[in-house]
């Protein structure tokens, strides 16, 4: 079950947690039943990873044994850093990830995490998800990317969450879903990789190749144009920032579970699929298993019972994507955000390298044209 609590006093960080406070938000989901949580331990977790969210690991003790009481659970909170939370806030992406706990999360074809507890304030801009811990699998590292193998075990997940929720085909209660065309995007998106362009050029400078020199003036003006193309039917549920930090692996690459919904909303199914190769996955390994992978993204929405999409729909809107995608390592390295640690430093390098080659090979500014 998953719910609110509306009474509760939310915490702004980890460090405003209380055993009183996580009794009272687990027993108003009825995640405990009698239970008491006397005390916990906290441990930080996903440092340099959830550039947005601050995550801690919470194991609690309880006054008695109950059946179903998570032994250890992870709570989410806004990024800690102002910057990194007005950000947040600016496009939505707290209240959106609520929402979506709020009843989508069990709809879809994929293993998500249980939420035990969700709420946030507006005003404020609290945020708290306390979700399942999902410690026993292995969590993706960007950084080291992925390998071809699990790429297309992750195409073939979220392409069933695509071929599900084709053509909008979603269930009640999910009007809160936005295109990417919405104005949280297209008045927001040309000004910020303006102001970020600069940043990553004195930050990262070694980075953008010289194909790509004009793209901090190029970009801004074709950003709308590329976001409503994205946003044409026949879209989709897509997840928005579709990289390894976000995933989860069990013994097979199959078994597969996926976090972070907060930018979750409606566009081309592509949109994933660009995001993933371009940026989680390493230039060799994406040069050499592209063409097999989207091709069997294809076959994915097909055997879901998608029609009318051909192939080359899928490359032509793969291609959109991966230029659209940009935004990503420009926002993170020249935003003025807090990149937390070293590894911070080194996802922005592994995104900006990957997501320029890709958009060099693919010669993808042309879709700056359209």
């Amino acid at each position: 079950m998953t719910a609110s609590a509306e009474n509760l006093s939310l915490p702004f960080t980890s460090s405003d947690l209380s055993a009183d406070w996580l009794t009272d938000a687990l027993r108003s989901t009825g995640t405990l039943k009698s239970a008491a949580v006397t005390s916990y331990t906290q441990k930080t977790i996903g440092e340099g990873v959830g550039l947005l969210g601050e995550l801690v690991q919470v194991t609690p003790t309880y006054d008695s044994a109950e059946a179903g009481a998570p032994k250890t659970f992870i709570a989410k909170f806004a990024a800690p850093a102002e910057a990194n939370r007005d950000l947040a806030n600016m496009f939505g992406f707290y209240e959106n990830e609520t929402k979506f706990y709020g009843g989508l999360a069990a709809e879809l074809p994929v293993y998500i995490p249980a939420c035990y507890y969700m709420d946030m304030d507006g005003e404020s801009g609290r945020f708290v998800l306390l979700i399942e811990d999902l410690s026993h699998m292995r969590l993706g590292d960007q950084v080291a990317g992925c390998t071809a193998e699990e790429a297309g075990a992750l195409m073939k997940a979220i392409g069933k969450v695509h071929a599900q929720t084709w053509n909008d085909n979603l269930p009640p209660g999910t009007d809160f879903l936005r295109k990417v065309d919405g104005d949280h995007f297209t008045l927001v998106i040309p000004d910020f990789f303006q102001q970020s362009w600069p940043g990553l050029e004195e930050n990262f400078s070694k980075l953008i190749p010289d194909e790509l020199s004009g793209l901090g003036d190029q970009y801004p003006a074709a950003s709308p144009s590329m976001l409503k193309r994205l946003a044409a039917g026949p879209t989709c549920l897509v997840h928005g920032d579709y990289r390894l930090d976000n995933m989860f692996f069990g013994e097979t690459p199959d078994d597969i579970a996926i976090i972070d919904w907060q930018i979750s909303g409606l566009a081309r199914g592509p949109y994933d699929l660009g995001y993933l190769l371009s940026q989680s996955v390493n230039v060799a390994d994406r040069r050499s298993a592209e063409k097999g992978i989207v091709e069997a993204y294809h076959q994915t929405l097909v055997d879901g019972g998608v029609t009318g999409y051909t192939v080359e729909d899928v490359w032509a809107d793969y291609k959109l994507s991966v230029m659209h995608c940009a935004v990503y390592p420009t926002a993170a390295g020249g935003a003025g955000m807090d990149l937390g640690n070293e590894r911070g430093v080194a996802l922005v390098e592994a995104m900006a390298t990957r997501s320029f080659t890709a958009i060099v090979d693919l010669n993808a500014m042309e879709m700056l044209e359209g």
